[in-house]
């Protein structure tokens, strides 16, 4: 974890965790994605009485050059870490509007690839947002173009077991989710009980990590490889060692014991 990530705010660390988690594993979103649209390529290829029209090769066209393109510019980094669930959300597009393609082109998807898409959903992407998105523009898009050709009663079983996959996909996500959440709290404690000054009640000097002991400010230099700077000296102290330094001086005790650090370092 990096000095900045310390600092930000609980929730907000959560979030670039998440979006870093996304961000690691969108290649392979892409590439396993890429794999299906292939594999659904060569059923409608060689399943008999299947005659690929203009729209279907457009539809694996398009999606062919998307997938390729994440993974590439994803290999590459290229890609921003805020786009990481957004990039993912359009990967699972191309996938999930398979059916709906589909059906447009007389070509009937069975009903058990929908639902995995709706379900795999909830492992592709890490945002509750994106994954709702998705879901309600394809079964939304499914469920008009269904009713083109099927009648309601065969539509409306389909439709159960799809919101059942989806329902099942986003559960699936609040897991994912709650378990970075649990990483991301591990991991603040671990460094706050890292940064804890471990010191000698006799000397008050403190132990590095390599055993050493050292003051307190050569302690703190080692730590973080920055030097104390804009040291001041409190008045008592100024009053009781440097009261000669103040006879005579115009300057207020805050600007006085300023310049008196800067003298002494």
């Amino acid at each position: 974890m990096t000095a900045f990530q310390k600092n930000l705010p609980f929730q907000a660390q959560l979030e670039k965790t998440a979006q870093q988690s996304q961000h690691d594993l969108l290649p392979i979103v892409a590439g396993c994605l890429l794999g299906i649209i292939v594999l659904s390529l060569l059923r409608d290829l060689f399943s008999p009485g299947i005659f690929l029209g203009m729209g279907l090769v457009s539809y694996y066209l398009v999606c062919f050059l998307v997938l390729v393109t994440i993974w590439c510019a994803r290999e590459s980094g290229r890609t921003p870490l805020e786009w990481s669930n957004t990039l993912g959300s359009v990967c699972l597009a191309c996938v999930a509007l398979n059916p709906v393609v589909g059906i447009l082109n007389g070509i009937q998807v069975g009903p058990l690839y929908f639902c995995a898409v709706l379900f795999g959903g909830g492992l592709t992407v890490l945002s509750i947002r994106h994954l709702l998105t998705v879901q309600a523009v394809s079964i939304s898009l499914w469920l008009a173009a269904s009713f083109m050709i099927l009648p309601v009663s065969k539509v409306l079983p389909l439709l159960i077991m799809n919101l059942v996959a989806a329902g099942l996909g986003l559960a699936t996500l609040n897991k994912r989710i709650g378990t970075q959440s649990r990483i991301q709290s591990m991991a603040s404690r671990i460094a706050t009980l890292e940064s804890i000054l471990p010191t000698c009640a006799g000397c008050h000097r403190a132990c590095s990590n390599h055993g050493e002991w050292l003051e307190v400010d050569g302690y703190i230099e080692n730590k973080s490889q920055e030097l104390l700077a804009n040291r001041i000296i409190c008045p008592a102290c100024m009053k009781q060692h440097y009261g000669e330094f103040l006879k005579g001086s115009d300057l207020d005790p805050k600007a006085a014991s300023i310049a008196l650090a800067k003298k002494i370092n």
